[in-house]
Protein backbone atom coordinates (compact mmCIF):
# COMPACT_ATOMS: atom_id res chain seq x y z
CA UNK A 1 0.00 0.00 0.00
CA UNK A 2 2.89 2.36 0.78
CA UNK A 3 4.31 1.74 -2.69
CA UNK A 4 1.06 2.83 -4.31
CA UNK A 5 0.85 5.91 -2.10
CA UNK A 6 4.41 6.89 -3.00
CA UNK A 7 3.78 6.24 -6.71
CA UNK A 8 0.68 8.46 -6.60
CA UNK A 9 2.60 11.18 -4.77
CA UNK A 10 5.39 10.96 -7.35
CA UNK A 11 2.85 11.25 -10.17
CA UNK A 12 1.28 14.28 -8.51
CA UNK A 13 4.71 15.89 -8.17
CA UNK A 14 5.48 15.15 -11.82
CA UNK A 15 2.09 16.54 -12.88
CA UNK A 16 2.77 19.73 -10.91
CA UNK A 17 6.22 20.06 -12.49
CA UNK A 18 4.80 19.58 -15.99
CA UNK A 19 2.04 22.10 -15.31
CA UNK A 20 4.61 24.67 -14.16
CA UNK A 21 6.61 24.04 -17.33
CA UNK A 22 3.44 24.37 -19.46
CA UNK A 23 2.61 27.69 -17.83
CA UNK A 24 6.15 28.93 -18.41
CA UNK A 25 5.97 27.98 -22.09
CA UNK A 26 2.63 29.74 -22.42
CA UNK A 27 4.08 32.89 -20.85
CA UNK A 28 7.05 32.74 -23.25
CA UNK A 29 4.71 32.33 -26.22
CA UNK A 30 2.53 35.25 -25.11
CA UNK A 31 5.60 37.46 -25.02
CA UNK A 32 6.71 36.21 -28.44
CA UNK A 33 3.26 36.95 -29.93
CA UNK A 34 3.40 40.44 -28.42
CA UNK A 35 6.84 40.95 -29.94
CA UNK A 36 5.50 39.83 -33.32
CA UNK A 37 2.57 42.24 -33.03
CA UNK A 38 5.02 45.05 -32.31
CA UNK A 39 7.27 44.01 -35.20
CA UNK A 40 4.26 43.94 -37.56
CA UNK A 41 3.17 47.38 -36.39
CA UNK A 42 -0.20 46.24 -35.03
CA UNK A 43 0.45 46.66 -31.31
CA UNK A 44 -1.81 49.72 -31.12
CA UNK A 45 -4.71 48.28 -33.15
CA UNK A 46 -8.09 48.07 -31.41
CA UNK A 47 -8.77 44.82 -29.58
CA UNK A 48 -11.88 44.01 -31.62
CA UNK A 49 -9.85 44.09 -34.83
CA UNK A 50 -7.16 41.86 -33.33
CA UNK A 51 -9.77 39.42 -32.03
CA UNK A 52 -11.36 39.33 -35.47
CA UNK A 53 -8.00 38.63 -37.11
CA UNK A 54 -7.22 35.92 -34.55
CA UNK A 55 -10.68 34.48 -35.21
CA UNK A 56 -9.83 34.22 -38.91
CA UNK A 57 -6.63 32.41 -38.01
CA UNK A 58 -8.48 30.06 -35.65
CA UNK A 59 -11.09 29.28 -38.31
CA UNK A 60 -8.41 28.55 -40.93
CA UNK A 61 -6.63 26.23 -38.48
CA UNK A 62 -9.85 24.50 -37.42
CA UNK A 63 -10.99 23.93 -41.03
CA UNK A 64 -7.44 23.16 -42.20
CA UNK A 65 -7.66 25.87 -44.88
CA UNK A 66 -4.27 25.22 -46.45
CA UNK A 67 -4.67 27.98 -49.04
CA UNK A 68 -5.00 30.67 -46.38
CA UNK A 69 -2.42 29.13 -44.06
CA UNK A 70 0.18 28.82 -46.82
CA UNK A 71 -0.52 32.35 -48.07
CA UNK A 72 -0.10 33.74 -44.55
CA UNK A 73 3.09 31.76 -44.07
CA UNK A 74 4.46 33.08 -47.37
CA UNK A 75 3.55 36.66 -46.47
CA UNK A 76 4.97 36.23 -42.99
CA UNK A 77 8.24 35.06 -44.46
CA UNK A 78 8.71 38.50 -46.00
CA UNK A 79 9.18 39.94 -42.51
CA UNK A 80 11.71 37.28 -41.60
CA UNK A 81 15.06 37.95 -43.29
CA UNK A 82 15.89 34.25 -43.11
CA UNK A 83 12.90 33.47 -45.35
CA UNK A 84 13.17 36.20 -47.98
CA UNK A 85 14.04 33.75 -50.70
CA UNK A 86 17.61 34.96 -50.95
CA UNK A 87 20.12 32.39 -51.88
CA UNK A 88 22.86 31.98 -49.33
CA UNK A 89 26.09 33.63 -50.35
CA UNK A 90 28.54 31.23 -51.89
CA UNK A 91 31.75 30.94 -49.92
CA UNK A 92 34.63 32.86 -51.40
CA UNK A 93 37.04 30.77 -53.38
CA UNK A 94 40.18 30.00 -51.50
CA UNK A 95 43.31 31.74 -52.70
CA UNK A 96 45.61 29.48 -54.66
CA UNK A 97 48.47 28.11 -52.62
CA UNK A 98 51.77 29.93 -52.93
CA UNK A 99 54.22 28.44 -55.39
CA UNK A 100 56.37 25.73 -53.95
CA UNK A 101 60.12 26.07 -53.74
CA UNK A 102 61.66 25.86 -57.19
CA UNK A 103 58.49 26.90 -59.08
CA UNK A 104 58.46 30.16 -60.95
CA UNK A 105 55.39 32.31 -60.61
CA UNK A 106 54.13 33.65 -63.94
CA UNK A 107 52.61 37.12 -63.79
Amino acid sequence: MADLTKALADLDAERAKLEAKRLGLIADRKKAVGDLAEKAGVLAIADDILVGAFGEIATALRTNDQVKLQAWAANGGVADPRKRGRKPKAPKAAAPPPPSAGEVEMV
